[in-house]
């Protein structure tokens, strides 16, 4: 058993859902317990052994905090809050094995904090490029870049995220927006959830983000993937994300996919069977997985997925508006949206990877065709051809054997075996 995270829009909904919820686990001999909601009255109605302790004393002081699904819950004021990892290991040399330790101990479900997430992890791959062995000390600059990051993570104890991401009053409509960049060492992608009010008022806020190393060459005849080719599972990355999203939110809501890469949209665009077959494969799943979204294409300095791409010091990231609040024309009207076609950019073709086809070329029909108007015609024709050619051979030949052919059959088997001595000559 585990815990369960989720809200409701009204204390009759919540009074509900907890009823529903106790019921059916009783039905299975199950007790669920350390009840605990940011609303007295709710806990109110909360048999007083099946609640959280803290609930009990401390509820409404402002340090109250409940962890759940590895994130710190501050129920007074609604907001996530991050804890920062215990070392004990200061004064111990930084090895492989220690640097892969604290990098576990980094949790992080909702890819809230991905940019700093993905520093850690292409520390990591640095360590594997390099073939260091588990226990051996590193380098002493690699032993101060971790411990330094080790010693940044301490402002993380900062960052406050609010758990409620809509519009505070009714809500008119919801948008996402989907925003993927890729860089030569990771790709992530990044969804905000933008909703108007009904008093047009613009909330966005970061839903969720993921991140991913760029793959490494397994061998020394292998080349390190493209960038290009790093963009594209960036926004592969992205479909799958929103697929998860999509499922998980269970409304309708439209969807806006974001880009910098004018490559990608170029290969989106177009069908797959026109590209190799990496970019075909994943161009085909992206089309199926967005098929009720548009791409469209985003600044690379108003891209937020760009962060998560290259990384950040938990300092910046605290500061960073644009991967919490998405760009600033999110908040305008949709006629502010960027509106740049990326297929009527040229684009080198050496970079599009298109596959290569064979072109038909037309083939003239051949002379005999005309002859004869109808097909069982030419056949007699040809055939009078082949024994007219084959008895011509002949050393004796007997003058007897043509007799019986007309003049007018005569002379058009002579033609045709003119034309094809000479087409043979040729």
């Amino acid at each position: 058993m585990d815990d369960m995270l989720t809200g409701v829009n009204s204390v009759e909904e919540g009074q509900k859902l907890s009823d529903q919820l106790l019921n059916l686990l009783q039905s299975a001999g199950l007790c669920l317990r350390k009840w605990t909601s940011n609303c007295s009255e709710l806990l109110e109605k909360i048999p007083v052994d099946l609640r959280d302790d803290r609930t009990v004393y401390d509820l409404d002081s402002p340090t109250s905090c409940i962890k759940t699904l590895g994130l710190k819950w501050q129920p007074t004021t609604d907001n996530f809050l991050f804890e920062t990892p215990e070392y004990s290991n200061h004064d111990n040399p930084v090895t492989k094995r220690i640097a892969v330790s604290d990098s576990a101990k980094l949790f992080d479900p909702l890819g809230l904090v991905g940019p700093v997430i993905v520093a850690a992890k292409m520390y990591l791959q640095e360590l594997w490029r390099n073939e260091t062995s588990w226990d051996e000390p590193l380098n002493p600059p690699l032993q101060k870049q971790w411990r330094d990051f080790r010693k940044n993570l301490a402002e993380l104890n900062n960052i406050s995220i609010q758990r409620w991401v809509l519009s505070h009053t009714p809500v008119k409509q919801i948008q996402l927006h989907g925003f993927c960049d890729a860089s030569e060492k990771a790709y992530g992608a990044c969804i905000y959830i933008r909703s108007v009010s009904s008093d047009d008022t613009v909330t966005v806020n970061l839903l969720t983000a993921k991140s991913k190393v760029a793959p490494l060459a397994t061998s020394r005849k292998q080349k390190r993937v493209c960038l290009p080719r790093l963009e594209l599972s960036a926004a592969l990355l992205l479909a799958h994300l929103y697929e998860k999203v999509s499922g998980a939110l269970k409304i309708e809501i439209k969807p806006y996919f974001w880009s910098d890469s004018s490559i990608v949209l170029h290969w989106l665009a177009a069908n797959p069977s026109r590209w190799k077959t990496f970019v075909a494969n994943r161009v085909s799943e992206i089309q199926h997985l967005t098929a009720n979204g548009k791409w469209n294409h985003v600044p690379g300095i108003e891209n937020p997925a760009d962060i998560i791409s290259r990384g950040m010091d938990p300092a910046q990231l605290q500061h960073a508006t644009l991967w919490w609040n998405g760009p600033n024309w999110l908040n305008e009207e949709p006629l502010i949206f960027p509106t740049k076609v990326a297929s009527k950019v040229e684009l080198p073709k050496e970079d599009l990877e298109e596959r290569v086809t064979l072109a038909a070329h037309s083939i003239e029909p051949s002379f005999i065709f005309k002859l004869r108007s109808s097909f069982g015609d030419l056949k007699r024709l040809v055939a009078w051809i082949l024994r007219f050619a084959h008895n011509a051979k002949l050393k004796n030949r007997d003058q007897r054997r043509y007799t019986h052919l007309t003049t007018e059959e005569l002379n058009d088997s002579i033609k045709c075996l003119v034309r094809l001595a000479q087409h043979e000559s040729r």
